[in-house]
């Protein structure tokens, strides 16, 4: 374990900069996350400094990046709330995501076929500190109606992870603000999406297994609109994973439970994965989204529990 998440943040100096992409999943900030992490863990500062380098890189390029949460500002700007909150770095979250608040609401959109709700994702994780901020209020309004607009009259496919991170933003929102008659607009939308995901097979089982988590959380009246959709149901496990779909599970798990139910993995498949990685060095290799970055979160997660076999 020590050797491979070693092996992981050695490969991750080499090769980060080759990555243009700034984005949390996709990109430089989920590698920054994860050099943090292990520097804090492994106790060598060297890492830490290296991400305090790469972190003033990612920063520099908001200006230009896109808005999605996977491989953009509202993703960046989560990872920065995140170093904050967990003291991987200092300041005042208000003032230093105070542009980056700006820009992520400037103009909201989305990739219903590819991408999550980063917005919405992005807005609750800036609540806490703008429970009495009416420009979070005015956010909260433009984020519902445009969720409703963009439901109602978008004719294109929509896939099971997106409608996932919806369901998340949804039901959030409306325990911590007052917006149950908006939600519950948007909520009847959802079956018949919900149906088009299914004839189509527009997910994996990662998010058919999250889907299932939201259906058992959903309060009583959110889940009223659910009552005749069972074409997703699922077990209560998600079965046999490979590697990358492991990762893939622990990040959204993360993301909407605060806590992965992964508990154990293959030290011959990690073994495997990262020698793969590491001969391939392709720039996707490296990412916290089924890749290196991801792999060494997922271990750092485990190894507290000293569960690899």
């Amino acid at each position: 374990m020590e050797k491979e998440l070693l092996k992981i943040a050695n490969t991750l100096l080499l090769y980060s900069y080759h990555i243009e992409n700034p984005g949390l999943l996709n990109g430089r900030m989920g590698i920054v996350l994860y050099l943090y992490q292990y520097a804090r863990y492994a106790g060598r500062k060297y890492y830490c400094d290296f991400a305090d380098d790469l972190l003033d890189k990612v920063l520099d390029s908001v200006n230009h990046s896109s808005p999605d949460f996977e491989s953009g500002i509202s993703g960046i700007g989560w990872g920065v709330n995140y170093l904050i909150k967990n003291k991987y770095v200092e300041g005042d979250v208000n003032d230093v995501l105070f542009d980056i608040d700006k820009r992520v609401f400037y103009q909201l959109s989305c990739d219903p076929s590819a991408s999550l709700l980063g917005q919405g994702i992005y807005l609750l994780e800036r609540l806490p500190d703008n429970e009495s901020n009416e420009e979070f209020d005015k956010y909260i309004n433009q984020l519902l109606d445009f969720c409703y607009k963009g439901i109602s009259g978008y004719k294109g496919t929509t896939s099971l992870y997106h409608l996932n991170s919806i369901l998340y933003f949804l039901e959030k929102i409306s325990v911590k603000k007052n917006c149950e008659a908006e939600v519950d607009q948007i909520m009847r939308l959802l079956p018949h999406v919900l149906k088009k995901i299914h004839r189509y097979k527009l997910y994996d089982k990662v998010d058919h297994y999250i889907f299932h988590r939201f259906q058992i959380n959903l309060s009583p009246q959110l889940k009223k609109y659910w009552k005749d959709v069972s074409l997703l149901n699922s077990d209560e496990t998600v079965g046999n994973l490979d590697i990358a779909s492991t990762i893939k599970l622990w990040n959204l798990e993360n993301l909407y439970f605060g806590i992965s139910t992964i508990k154990e993995m293959s030290f011959t498949d990690i073994f495997s994965f990262v020698k793969q990685k590491q001969e391939s060095l392709e720039k996707t290799d490296f990412i916290l989204y089924k890749g290196l970055a991801g792999l060494g979160s997922v271990l750092l997660t485990i190894s507290k529990n000293d569960t690899v076999n």
